[in-house]
């Protein structure tokens, strides 16, 4: 037995392997990498079933779906793709595609779709050939005659036994009829006048008074024909020449007449049993057409395909002109003659409004069942137009609200229970730099850490509530953002939920900053207040410590007394050094004009000073600093020098800081562009993320209480200032 044969049509090696293996053991299984290859080979080939890749570069599936069916009207079509829109769907379901697989599938999916497309095959007809069909059927039935023929058969039986040259009979009730041979009419009708049929038999001659009727024949007799005790006929045996029927025919062709009434009695009981038949059989045409063409109609969801297939349908075998016309309507069923035809418009009606009519022009007059079946296709066109019309407000609904979650400024997800992607938008693509095609069928913890995923959506579950959460979120680049996510529950047996989430990071960054120059500004407020009284109160303990000092007299005995007024001495300098930066900190020194600096000299003036630091005071603790500058030509900068070099000290310092074992320290100025750039590098122990996150923050520092933790703001202050 010849195997069924199967195209697999998809641009990716893996699935299409993948479906190939699958297939294998049961059918014969071709490929194609591409919409041309597939088409190429359909051209050529039987194929019973083709799986066919939506998204495929080029020609798309939906493109290679319109010219299968185009060259092969029964091909059956499965769908293949990782996720469907409505605009697939509908143009899957207009061309009647056998089903679906959604990526990524099991092997008893992919059989069960396969099979299922077989099955259609093979119970396939072709809708128009089926309304042939049964119009041929239910018109047949019109031009089958209900007059069976009467029992000739008893009248030449009987005509043989008496050697009669001629008979027939004559039945006017419930219709006339007449049959016979060489007897004629008039002599029938003739007799049926007459009270010949008072007797069971009568006898007739050439010379009586229906001589003028005999037609050359010499005799007659004449039997009555009785149906429920009434006359309603006569039979008639004749002879040419002059006969004298004894009474021995007479009783013989009376008796011929009893069985012929009975015939004529079960005719009329078979022509009522007939009449319900084919009334019965005619109607169960109706509605099989009917059903006929209503599922070709109702398979359809767009309302001109719909319009066309009832034309199509009722002109394929049932009339020569068809077609729905929507607007222009009539109240009531019209029939206007047309040549050998009619022209009947019939009203089509919803929600008790009219809203068309379906017109036919037919060859011939219409019987009554055609009518009615008008009526009832009218009835079935007024459903389709309904559901077309609600499917179209559906598909701009769902239009509508898919470009509102394609073009949101959040990544909106649905994923399954278990975390998998099953749709993610632009702005999903915008924030973690995967494409729709990459991240569906995948796992969300690719993205969030899966242990915050696992928590927050066994709560809601559970609670069936919706949980707003902030998390670390991880790009394809492999770069970490601030993410601010809404996880709900979907409503549904599937138990789905959908996450929106938000990119935070900036926001998070303008946070940090409001909060740090919050701090400075209640420094600036907090300094500005006691920096004047608190330094009068520095220079009163300054001054009488100096004074003491002076007048205490030399000698041993006055050691201890001395080296306790310059500890006061170093403490008020050390108070009133910490107000003064505390002011430099906060000022923003606006009353310093800017001027050309030397970049270069500053950094040469800069290392100078900052010496004692970075190689007399590691020297001493056996520790070696290297200390090196690649000064390029750089020009003048407007700016404050002693600001500039406050900055550098502070950079060297940190520099000096790191460097605990020893270590080089590289100071650059190059140009780029307008920019001057400036560089102090260090092979140091470096710093974390959480400190490189703080570091900007006032009275944040790592030295312990040795740090005030002001320097690098200084330093970020004063580079701001500096338009850096």
């Amino acid at each position: 037995m010849e195997r069924p044969r199967i195209l697999v049509v998809d641009d990716e090696l893996g699935p299409r392997e993948s479906l190939r293996m699958i297939l294998k053991p049961h059918y014969d299984v071709a490929t194609a990498d591409s919409g041309p290859s597939a088409l190429e080979y359909l051209s050529s080939n039987p194929v019973d079933v083709m799986l066919l890749d939506v998204r495929m570069p080029g020609m798309d599936g939906m493109e290679v779906l319109r010219r299968a069916k185009k060259l092969k009207p029964d091909l059956e079509v499965v769908i293949v793709t990782a996720y469907a829109s409505l605009e697939t769907a509908q143009e899957a379901i207009n061309h009647e595609v056998a089903g679906y697989l959604i990526k990524p599938f099991g092997k008893e999916e992919v059989l069960e779709a396969v099979t299922k497309g077989l099955r259609r095959r093979a119970g396939r007809k072709e809708p128009k050939e089926e309304v042939r069909r049964l119009v041929e059927q239910m018109r047949s039935l019109t031009k089958v005659s209900s007059k069976p023929g009467m029992p000739s058969e008893a009248l030449r039986e009987a005509a043989r036994s008496v050697k009669a040259d001629g008979y027939a009979f004559y039945l006017w009730k419930p219709e006339q009829e007449f049959q016979g041979e060489g007897v004629p009419r008039s002599l029938a009708e003739a007799v049926a006048g007459s009270p010949l049929l008072q007797e069971p038999w009568s006898s007739l001659d050439s010379d009586g008074p229906l001589k003028e009727h005999m037609a050359g024949f010499g005799t007659a007799i004449s039997v009555p024909l009785r149906v429920g005790g009434e006359v309603c006929g006569v039979a008639l045996w004749a002879w040419r020449g002059k006969h004298s029927p004894s009474t021995a025919e007479g009783d013989l062709l009376a008796a011929f007449g009893g069985q012929i009434s009975l015939s004529i009695n079960y005719r009329k009981m078979y022509r009522e049993l007939e009449r319900r038949t084919r009334e019965l059989h005619r109607r169960v045409l109706q509605l099989d057409l009917l059903r006929t063409i209503s599922t070709a109609v109702l398979r359809h969801l767009d309302l001109e395909t719909i319009l066309r297939e009832v034309s199509e349908n009722l002109m394929a075998g049932l009339y020569e002109e068809a077609r729905v016309v929507l607007g222009e309507a009539v109240t009531e069923p019209q029939e206007v003659p047309e040549g050998d035809g009619v022209r009947r418009s019939q009203p089509i009606l919803m929600n008790g409004h009219v809203v068309g009519r379906l017109e036919v022009l037919s060859s011939g007059p219409l019987d009554e069942g055609e009518r009615e079946l008008l009526a009832l296709l009218s009835e079935q066109i007024a459903i389709a137009i309904q559901n077309a019309r609600l499917y179209e407000e559906a598909r701009r609904s769902r239009a509508y609200l898919e470009n509102l979650v394609r073009n949101a400024g959040d990544a909106i997800l649905t994923l399954n229970p278990e975390g998998t992607v099953r749709s993610w938008n632009l702005a999903a693509e915008r924030i973690f730099g995967y494409r729709a095609e990459e991240m569906i069928g995948r796992p969300i913890w690719e993205i969030i850490p899966k242990d915050v995923w696992q928590d927050k959506k066994d709560k809601v579950v559970v609670g069936r509530r919706a949980s707003r959460f902030e998390t670390k979120g991880i790009r394809k680049d492999g770069s970490q953002i601030d993410l601010e996510v809404l996880l709900s529950p979907i409503e549904g047996p599937e138990g789905d939920l959908s996450a929106i989430i938000r990119d935070v990071t900036e926001r998070n960054l303008l946070q940090e900053q409001l909060v740090q120059s919050e701090k400075q500004r209640a420094l600036g407020v907090l300094s500005g207040g006691i920096a004047h009284n608190f330094n009068n109160i520095l220079a009163g303990v300054l001054g009488y410590a100096q004074l003491l000092q002076m007048n205490v007299p030399e000698g041993e005995a006055f050691g201890k007394l001395r080296d306790g007024l310059k500890a006061i001495e170093k403490a008020a300098m050390d108070g009133a050094s910490i107000v003064k930066r505390l002011q430099d900190f906060t000022r923003s020194r606006s009353e310093r004009p800017f001027e050309p600096v030397d970049i270069n000299m500053v950094v040469r003036d800069v290392v100078t000073i900052t010496r004692p630091k970075w190689k007399h005071e590691p020297e001493s603790r056996g520790v070696h600093i290297e200390m090196v500058t690649e000064l390029g030509e750089v020009p003048s900068v407007e700016g404050s020098r002693s600001e500039l070099s406050e900055v550098l000290v502070n950079l060297i310092f940190n520099a000096v800081d790191a460097l605990p074992q020893g270590g080089r320290i590289q100071i650059r100025t190059w140009t780029d562009e307008s920019w001057v750039c400036v560089s102090v590098e260090d092979d140091g122990v470096g710093m974390s993320e959480e400190v490189k996150r703080r570091m900007f923050e006032p009275f944040f520092t790592t030295k312990g209480p040795k740090g005030l933790g002001l320097g690098m703001s200084m330093v970020q202050g004063i580079v701001s200032r500096h338009r850096g």
